[in-house]
């Protein structure tokens, strides 16, 4: 036996015990561990409980969340108030809901019961102010500010559209019902003769408010006043809208889904003349006057007439009585003769379109490093049927933000936009509608029976002037591309305690990419089989035309923000920083005519040689801003406020010499609540009053290079196998040109009442814009330019701002309910104090003391109620210049009859005119009305009960003046142009006669009355001045979130269903419901794409 063996043999037998007692330890050890590491899992307690508020009422979707370290989980309470989550002892757990103050408790209980109070002190809400937060109540200036809830559940991609009536004298006005199209904002009225557009900054860089997701706004604020808009200075003048998007957060990674699918339809009565007996009655009687017989205006026989009053009543074709006719002539050639009922208008346009929108993000994230992900799809169908018009709209974001070190975090923003309308015709989607309006006689059908479109009528015209052959049967069509990009990469330090240093480079472009193809048109001549070419003039070419414009910009911001109390009592905080943005502009246009393809638009396929038939131009520019700013906010026990805002800007737009300018201001506060004379009344909750003064800068209007001297284009016209060059000078301009200066004085007052339930606001400003860039002097017209443009102008605006919300809870069927109800009015006027360049005052220029938006016209007396009246009027006042479509008549109809317009002499001369036009010598004109919105108003309902929630909004203006346009036929019908295409029904009942003497229109037989110059219906009266004022239900919205017990179970946080309306109805004193008031104040005409009103099915979901 080895040794060795021998050995360990022994040594194994004198260690056996110890060996086992050494593996019985390791085993103690091991289950030790298991115990404990057990123990520890057992600590994951259950912990539940329910929820209520300060009556005792059950709570539904608080959001409960734990907290351990780095890690999070949550839950939201039922229908009953009642939530369960696995809690760590040594976990917090926050309970939060919306309207309510939050509670954080520790996880050591199996059962914890929570109730949550009212958040109605209101006293730490925070409010978006230039490059940094405010307590709402220590402001002094004069800002309003929406939250996401307004944006919530609209069934429209245009945020414009959203914040209609959402906040006060904050105007927006909607240029048209296109698919995609949004709107312009003004605030606190016009403010200069050149413009007035505010300063819109997407989380502090210049933006488009209507090509953003709105699912990813976190607010919108409106600084209104010098005050709160100083620190953004010269671009500032008019106020700033401030965007602000979601931001990333910490948590467990939550995505949610937002979609709704909608259908739209006009807001107006689309039920049109379409017997076409009735509607060639009227057309042909409105042409008496003018020809003096029957058939003037149609070319219809008395023949054709028996023809259509034997089909009158037949609103679908009867083939015992064919809608078209058919006869030889005598070379043999076979003739269409047409008597239809057609319904043009729901041919045409489709009844409803529908849209779809989506919405995805995902946000999460650690204490370090948190993310931000949405994307979403928007796409709208146009109104036109049987061609392709198609409006679609993407946007993606993302966001990150990182904390390197805990003095150091970082941060990177992108944003995408792209957006694309597909249109069929001519030109753009609105100018294709708008060239539908004349026409379309119900009489004709669009198509023959040889299939070719219907052009020439008996009248010698071209049906729809051979627009409908070139939208519908044409290969005319076209696309508005456009694509935004943007990307911030940020920084923030915070080297010592409050002390933060920030600074952001943002890189963005705008790109335009449009094309449009336009065709020959073809239609029939009357004739079996036979065509001509289309009367209009671009009917006549075959061409592609494609255009782009690139619009890079540099954006850097760097500020530092300082904050401390001192001995308790005295706050402070300062801001300092800089700004620097440089934009520069490129486009490109191509043009060129003869395609090979009737369905590839490309110019490549395009083979015109002629001079006229190619074309290339293009160019560019840029400009620079650069400013240093600053704001001082001091307050005293929140007591007494103070705040002093700087900015000293410079733009590359001036001259050297007059290119900086600093523009201050100053506001001041007292909370006069927080007086101990005032606490012990025991009234209000907060009492403040406020007070502001600033000027700022206003470059808005000025072209880039004013003052250059001489500018090269390049011409459409070959010389010599190439396009030649020419040379342009511009307008002379003064060499002191500067910035104009806004000065406003602004002050408010804030009050809350009964705990908070009611809390009101006003403002009254006066804000005097001067150096305002105007016509210096008056030249002569030999001069052959403009006047040199000058700081020689002045204005005053004037208004004021009230809102008032109540907001309180009540116990309905053992349940808790709670509700707001809210409203604001404003109102604004404008008037010129000073201006140079019309030594005469003439009433079509600018004057001292003319009111903007002032309407001169005649005062009226009604109409003649008799042949007998008129002569006798007429005989005494000359009537002549107003009455020109009466004097080119014939026969009886050359003179005033009964049913005309009576005329008032004011001046007392005998002659109704106008004078000299001028202010001193104005004759019988009077100032009868004003183009400006007054008393903006919005007002609504928010109430949440047992799961359901029900918001109502209206929105309105109080007055605003309109003169129609003589090309608004929907008003007029035949008294304006009198081939109008689409007659409201009962337009003829409308019209004066012995039987209807107390008619709103003269007699029928004074067609174009409104559409010739000078003519009884087209000079300025207040007989047809019209009131657009409307009171609109903007939006209606109802959902149901089911409860968190049975959505839980499926892994779904939240699930709520809705169902909306937007812009269902509205009330105004606008004598047609054949036109949107909005649409008329958008276009004089009402040319425009009509407005929608929209119902939606959506929901909202989040895992």
């Amino acid at each position: 036996m080895k040794t060795y063996s021998n050995r360990r043999f022994i040594l194994s037998g004198r260690n056996l015990l110890s060996a086992t007692g050494s593996i019985s330890h390791k085993l103690i050890l091991l289950l030790s561990c298991l115990f404990i590491f057990s123990m520890n899992m057992y600590a994951q307690n259950t912990v539940s409980g329910t929820v209520r508020d300060g009556n005792g009422e059950a709570l539904l979707g608080v959001s409960v969340i734990v907290k351990h370290g780095k890690t999070t989980t949550g839950t939201v309470t039922d229908l009953n108030g009642h939530y369960q989550v696995k809690a760590d002892p040594n976990a917090t757990i926050e309970f939060s809901f919306v309207g309510f103050k939050s509670v954080t408790v520790p996880a050591n209980q199996k059962v914890i019961n929570v109730t949550l109070h009212d958040d109605n002190q209101l006293l730490d809400e925070v409010v978006v102010v230039g490059y940094g937060t405010q307590k709402k109540v220590n402001l002094t200036g004069s800002v309003s500010q929406v939250t996401a809830e307004v944006l919530e559940n609209r069934s429209t991609s245009s945020v414009t559209q959203m914040l209609q009536g959402a906040m006060p004298n904050v105007n927006i006005q909607v240029n048209t019902g296109s698919p995609g199209a949004g709107g312009t904002i003004s605030i606190r009225g016009m403010g200069s003769v050149n413009s007035s557009s505010p300063l819109i900054l997407v989380d502090g860089i210049p933006g488009s408010i209507d090509q953003l997701n709105p699912n990813d706004i976190e607010s919108i604020s409106v600084l209104k006043d010098a005050s709160s808009a100083a620190i953004y200075g010269a671009r500032a003048a008019f106020g700033v809208v401030l965007v602000t998007t979601k931001k990333a957060k910490s948590g467990k990674a939550k995505v949610s889904y937002d979609g709704y699918f909608s259908w739209s339809k006009p807001t107006v009565s689309t039920d049109f003349v379409t017997s076409g007996y009735d509607h060639a009655y009227i057309y042909d009687t409105s042409y008496m006057g003018q020809k003096g017989f029957m058939g003037a205006a149609t070319g219809y026989t008395e023949e054709d007439y028996k023809e259509l009053e034997a089909r009158r009543y037949d609103t679908t074709e009867n083939p015992d009585r064919p809608w078209v006719v058919t006869t030889t002539e005598s070379d043999g050639r076979q003739k269409y003769n047409y008597y239809a009922n057609f319904d043009w208008w729901n041919w045409m346009y489709k009844e409803r379109m529908p849209s779809q929108s989506h919405n995805v993000s995902i946000s999460g994230g650690t204490d370090k490093i948190q993310y931000y992900v949405s994307a979403n799809f928007y796409t709208k169908d146009g109104m036109m049927k049987r061609v392709d018009e198609k409006y679609t709209q993407y946007t993606l974001t993302s966001k990150f933000s990182a904390e390197i070190k805990s003095w150091l975090k970082i941060g990177n923003q992108t944003n995408y936009f792209d957006s694309s309308h597909t249109y069929p015709g001519e030109n753009a989607a609105n100018a294709a509608f708008a060239r539908t309006m004349i026409n379309c006689a119900p009489y004709y059908v669009p198509i023959g029976p040889d299939g070719n479109y219907t052009g020439l009528m008996k009248n010698g015209k071209v049906i729809n002037e051979g627009r409908v052959a070139d939208i519908y049967g044409g290969v005319s069509k076209g696309n508005v591309g456009k694509r935004r990009f943007r990307n911030t990469f940020s920084v923030e330090v915070t080297p010592i305690k409050n002390l933060s240093v920030n600074a952001d480079y943002t890189f963005g472009f705008t790109m335009d990419d449009n094309w449009k193809r336009q065709g020959v048109v073809s239609i029939s001549n009357g004739y079996a089989n036979e065509t001509q070419l289309s009367t209009t003039s671009t009917h006549k070419k075959d061409y592609i035309q494609k255009s782009m414009s690139y619009n890079p910009s540099h954006v850097f911001n760097a500020y530092a923000t300082y904050g401390n109390t001192f001995a308790k009592v005295h706050n402070v905080s300062a801001t300092v920083g800089m700004n620097y943005e440089k934009q520069q502009n490129h486009d490109l246009l191509g043009y060129r005519t003869d395609v090979l393809s009737e369905t590839l638009n490309d110019l490549n396929l395009a083979t015109g040689t002629g001079a006229s038939d190619l074309k290339a131009t293009g160019g560019a520019s840029a400009y620079e801003l650069f400013g240093l700013f600053f704001r001082a906010n001091y307050n005293y026990k929140e007591r007494y406020l103070l705040e002093v805002n700087g900015r000293y800007d410079g733009s590359s737009r001036f001259l050297s010499g007059n290119r900086y300018g600093f523009f201050p201001s100053v506001s001041a506060g007292w909370r006069i609540s927080e007086e101990q004379f005032m606490k012990g009344l025991n009234i209000f909750d907060n009492l403040k009053v406020r007070a502001s003064y600033g000027v700022l800068g206003n470059q808005l209007g000025v072209s880039m290079y004013p003052y250059s001297t001489i500018t090269q284009k390049q011409s459409s016209y070959i010389i010599g196998n190439s396009l030649a060059y020419y040379l342009t000078t511009p307008a002379p301009v003064a060499g002191d040109y500067t910035w104009e200066k806004v000065g406003t004085l602004n002050m408010g007052i804030d009050i809350s009442v009964l705990d908070n339930r009611l809390n009101f606001s006003g403002d009254y400003f006066i804000r005097k814009t001067s150096d305002m860039f105007v016509d210096g002097v008056t030249l002569p017209a030999v001069y052959g330019a403009n006047p040199p443009r000058q700081n020689a102008g002045e204005m005053k605006t004037k208004g004021y701002e009230l809102t008032v919300t109540w907001r309180d809870n009540f116990k309905l069927a053992g349940k808790s309910l709670s509700y707001e109800v809210f409203g604001s009015l404003g109102d604004a006027t404008s008037e010129i104090t000073k201006y140079q360049g019309n030594d005469t005052n003439i009433l079509t220029d600018y004057y001292v003391g003319k009111k903007i938006g002032e309407i001169w016209g005649y005062r009226t007396g009604g109409l003649f109620q008799s042949d007998e009246e008129a002569t006798e009027w007429t005989s005494k006042i000359d009537q002549s210049a107003v009455n020109r479509d009466i004097l080119k008549s014939q026969g009886k109809w050359s003179v005033a009859r009964g049913g005309d317009v009576k005329y008032l002499d004011k001046d007392g001369n005998n002659i109704i005119n106008n004078g000299a036009n001028t202010l001193d010598d104005h004759g019988d004109l009077e100032v009868i009305g004003n183009e400006t919105p007054r008393y903006n108003y919005g007002f609504g309902a928010n109430i949440n009960w047992y799961g359901f929630d029900f918001s109502i909004s209206f929105q309105g203006i109080g007055k605003r003046d309109l003169y129609p346009n003589k090309e608004m036929e929907k008003f007029w019908g035949s008294w304006g142009r009198v081939n109008s295409a689409f007659l409201p029904k009962g337009i003829a009942e409308r019209a004066w006669s012995e039987d209807n003497k107390g008619a709103y229109f003269p007699r029928l037989e004074r067609g174009s009355a409104a559409y010739n110059d000078n003519g009884q219906m087209q000079v300025v009266n207040d007989r047809y001045l019209q009131n657009l004022a409307y009171l609109r239900l903007k939006n209606l919205s109802i959902g149901y979130t089911l409860p968190a017990k049975l959505t839980t179970k499926a892994g779904i946080e939240r699930l709520r269903i809705y169902f909306a309306g937007e812009n269902l109805c509205y009330w105004s004193p606008f004598k047609t419901d054949y036109i949107d008031p909005e649409q008329a104040m958008s276009a004089n005409d009402a040319r425009i794409y009509p407005f929608s009103k929209t119902v939606s099915v959506g929901v909202n979901l989040t895992f």
